[in-house]
């Protein structure tokens, strides 16, 4: 199950005058380290220059190896002293052998790199967004497979396993993949930027892979799953939740389907702002958008890792309101139910027979971001409590009607398909029982309330926090240096943990060094204050928050410290420019406690925190936090009052 690829690279020879990997049986030689060092310092002076390759494709998998080469020159460097025998250091100069050998390749390829190839396995890779990385993944393809016809899709989300990274991803062995394959699926498999629970940065990882994977090898969007287990078991309840339109069914086995049940908490005990964290990716506060989303769940009876309980009151509750949602509990199963092959079996012979359900009349949707923002024909355009989750029921009657039930919604556009319209007769709008008096016409997007002025910062799907949504979209790291040493230890720290998380390194920068370019095109993560950092200085009166040399600033009211060492974060659209976002990390460093993969699980809008953990979740104690409103001002309660995070 824990197969790694850098191993079946030990069998890639290359063919010269095609450029492309070839199963074989030849084993690259072993070069002593200097050879090995030139042959990576030639692709890279090369790749500086633009000089290879022209097709983007090929680019992003070239950096993919680079990446990988430096990645086991680290491993030979970080264990030189546990290198007593000299068999593992001389295999990992044979695996970099083999990586250099691919990348020359994939350098002097003057097609595709990649297909047509030997082998039903295919890697590429593609440059995310938001940091700049090479972010692998893998096809597996049905023997038969033609381009010239649609394909299933399959995309497999990996489990939970702290040791994978680049070179050593998670890949499903034989008897996951060719069950697909001899089906005639195509089989995608995300690398989810490592543990992610795919989500945020994993969710996005996964959706750029299924776009491309449907575009590159003709998939059919009217025939895409998602499948996985544990870990990836949540990513797909997740996923699908969150895109509800745009799968034909999912099949998630032992994952875990109630945040609160998995990490032993009351979810009325916990302030709302920490809540609504929650509740944007949990799949039970989400149930409601599985309305004709077909869910096949598999869960071991014996699992003592992810609860059976999980799955049984999942199943329970989306079988009472009607949905399409099916349930194998196995009996005397543990959690590793997917080591046995026939879990996978049921799994494919069901989605054999599925299809994306049509657009349907009635909607019902809830989110906790704007950036999941929409479903079908319905988009939830605005909040009226940042701070709780959003939900709206639309239906299409006769006679042009459309009814609309709405809960802490302050905006939504709809979009009625015209297939449950009729032409030429007005269209008439109910909104929680109140017939809204204006006719619309059936040929635009309807939006309530009517518009006719927008504020100019007005929250949008990328223009909104929590905090981890800045994030998501190309970012810049910038430290002060006016306050040499502190700003930049805590960038860096920054950025070591973004790549242990992410695989990824994003740029950085001090800000004197930041350019009218890099303003316009990326969200700025600021570190320091307007007392060390030149560009906080230039915009801190602009912020509502801001830490000051005896506490901090909420908007106009002053906050003492008490003598206390204190930490703030805040989101904000940038001044520099107001398509894109800020965010200020000023004094104690975040989250100290808390693992890795979960260090952006709680971070708001904006709080203010001092050095005692909350060891319910391993956060930093709040003195203040929460969400601004639609129009980025503070809340009324916290604007007129003493802050407090509860």
């Amino acid at each position: 199950m824990l197969r790694s690829f850098y191993y079946l690279l030990f069998l890639v020879t290359v063919c010269a005058s095609a450029g492309h990997p070839q199963i074989g049986t030849v084993v690259p030689v072993a070069l002593p380290l200097d050879a090995l060092h030139t042959r990576l310092e030639l692709l890279e002076k090369r790749l500086q220059k633009k000089e290879i390759p022209a097709d983007p494709q090929n680019l992003a998998l070239l950096r993919l190896k680079i990446e990988q080469v430096h990645l086991q020159f680290r491993r030979i460097e970080s264990n030189k002293s546990q290198y007593v025998l000299q068999s593992p250091y001389e295999q990992t100069k044979i695996d970099i052998a083999g990586l250099l050998t691919r990348a020359e390749s994939i350098a002097r390829a003057k097609g595709d790199a990649v297909y047509p190839a030997s082998g039903q396995m295919h890697e590429r890779a593609y440059i995310a967004r938001a940091d700049g990385s090479a972010q692998p993944y893998w096809i597996f393809l049905p023997r038969d497979y033609t381009p010239r016809k649609k394909w299933p899709l399959v995309v497999f989300l990996h489990g939970y396993s702290p040791q994978i990274n680049k070179v050593e991803p998670w890949i499903p062995g034989e008897d996951i993949w060719k069950p697909a394959t001899d089906r005639g699926f195509i089989m995608a498999v995300p690398y989810g930027r490592r543990n992610t629970d795919f989500i945020n940065i994993g969710e996005d990882d996964t959706l750029d892979v299924t776009d491309a994977v449907t575009s590159r090898y003709n998939a059919d969007p009217e025939r895409t799953f998602l499948l996985g287990p544990s870990m990836g078991g949540y990513g797909v309840h997740a996923i699908g939740l969150h895109n509800a339109g745009r799968f034909a069914a999912i099949a998630p086995l032992c994952g875990r389907t109630d945040t609160y049940l998995w990490l032993n908490l009351r979810r009325k005990d916990l302030p709302a702002w920490k809540r609504v964290l929650y509740d944007a990716d949990d799949p039970q506060q989400l149930k409601l958008n599985a309305f004709q989303l077909p869910i096949y769940m598999q869960h071991g009876a014996q699992d003592h890792i992810v609860s059976v309980e999980h799955s049984r009151r999942y199943y329970a509750e989306l079988k009472a309101l009607g949905f399409p949602i099916f349930y194998n509990e196995i009996r005397n199963g543990s959690h590793f139910i997917y080591f046995d092959e026939a879990t996978f079996h049921v799994a494919l012979d069901w989605m054999k027979r599925q299809q994306r359900p049509p657009v349907p009349r009635r909607v019902r949707f809830s989110t906790g971001t704007l950036r999941n923002n929409n479903l079908y024909w319905v988009e939830i355009d605005g909040f009226r409590d940042y701070s709780e989750l959003a939900h709206l029921d639309a239906q299409i009657r006769d006679g042009n009607i459309i009814e609309v039930k709405t809960e802490n919604v302050a905006r939504f556009t709809l979009k009625p398909p015209a297939q449950f319209l009729k032409a030429g007769l007005p269209l008439t709008l109910v909104v929680d029982g109140k017939t809204v008096e204006q006719k619309f016409d059936t040929t635009v997007p309807i939006q309530w309330p009517i518009r006719t002025t927008e504020h100019p910062l007005q929250k949008m799907p990328r223009r909104a926090g929590p905090i981890k949504e800045c994030y998501r979209d190309p970012f810049l790291l910038v430290y002060g240096s006016r306050a040499p040493g502190a700003d930049e230890a805590n960038a860096r720290r920054f950025l070591k943990e973004w790549d242990d998380y992410a695989d990824g390194l994003p740029p950085i920068k001090a800000d004197r060094e930041v350019t009218a370019d890099d303003k316009k095109n990326y969200n700025l993560i600021l570190f320091g204050t307007r007392q060390t950092n030149s560009l906080l200085a230039e915009i801190s009166d602009q912020l509502p928050l801001e830490m000051t040399p005896d506490g901090y600033r909420l908007g106009d009211k002053q906050f003492s410290n008490e003598g206390k060492e204190i930490g703030l974060q805040l989101c904000y659209p940038s001044p520099f420019d107001p398509a894109r976002m800020i965010v200020v990390q000023s004094g104690l460093y975040w989250g100290t406690a808390i693992d890795l993969n979960h260090k952006f699980d709680l971070l708001p809008e904006y709080i203010v925190y001092i050095d005692e953990i909350d060891y319910s979740d391993k956060t930093n104690r709040a003195l203040t936090a929460g969400f601004f409103d639609h129009n980025w001002n503070l809340p009324l309660e916290i604007a007129a009052t003493t802050p407090v995070a509860e």
